[in-house]
């Protein structure tokens, strides 16, 4: 999806909001019922294509790289909300 010689800077917010829904359908379902708003999904597929080091998958980051892109871990926030039986 990302392309080495595309800066996130090169495009327009209909297509940041596309790849964002790409990108987060290609991940685990955990982490899109633990984010708590669209903005941070946004945010996070940026924090993606700024560090691709981090690979391509967010659910197999590290938390302290969860929380530094977020503020807070949304696969943690999922878990709380499927333990207090918010989320079947």
């Amino acid at each position: 999806m990302k392309s080495e010689y595309l800066s996130r800077y090169d495009i327009n917010a209909l297509e940041l909001l596309e790849r964002t829904v790409a990108w987060l359908n290609e991940q685990h379902g955990d982490l899109s019922w633990g984010l708590r708003s669209a903005e941070d999904a946004v945010k996070l597929f940026i924090y993606s294509w700024d560090h691709p080091e981090l690979g391509e998958y967010a659910d197999d980051w590290k938390s302290k790289d969860l929380c530094k892109a977020l503020g807070y871990n949304p696969i943690v926030e999922y878990q709380k909300q499927f333990m207090k039986g918010n989320i079947a």
